[in-house]
């Protein structure tokens, strides 16, 4: 089976034997937290992981920071953004580089907990999309947002809504 044949776009755990020949040889995600991010937000959103880490396979190590910024600018376009993927396939071609995700975590009175939970699982959702190349099947990018969205608000809802 083709890593393109999976029914969903998230791996789930059972599928994970099915998956082996496309997995690196580090796995999972792994976090860190910058310097000034609240207590509460590493205890909920390490919650958070080990639910995921439970529920899902990440066949290639993804690294996570959340960062100690409100918001990201893109300098190409002014774009504001509160957390991205980046694939690191450009880097380094010598030497392949995980993947990583980074996460504007710096709380103030308008952003949640929930919002920056969104914005992981939007991007973890990317991650899962560079994996299955899907940017490459002639998608548009509104259909890769849209999706990424859609997969976002699900998984945050099975999150709150778990026995």
């Amino acid at each position: 089976m083709k890593p393109y044949d999976f029914p969903y776009i998230w791996i789930e755990r059972g599928q994970r034997a099915v998956c082996q020949p496309y997995t690196a040889p580090a796995t999972g995600i792994r976090i860190t937290y910058d310097e000034g991010i609240a207590p509460e937000l590493i205890a909920r959103t390490d919650e958070l992981l080990k639910y995921l880490r439970k529920t899902y396979y990440f066949p290639v190590r993804c690294n996570i920071e959340i960062t100690n910024h409100r918001r990201y600018k893109s300098e190409e376009d002014g774009h504001i953004f509160y957390g991205t993927f980046m694939n690191n396939e450009d880097i380094c071609p010598k030497r392949k580089l995980y993947p990583r995700i980074a996460v504007a975590g710096q709380l103030w009175t308008h952003l949640s907990a929930e919002d920056v939970h969104f914005t992981l699982l939007h991007e973890l959702t990317h991650y899962f999309q560079w994996f299955f190349a899907e940017d490459k099947k002639g998608r548009t990018d509104r259909s890769i947002e849209r999706e990424a969205n859609d997969w976002a608000r699900y998984i945050l809802y099975a999150f709150q809504n778990q026995e």
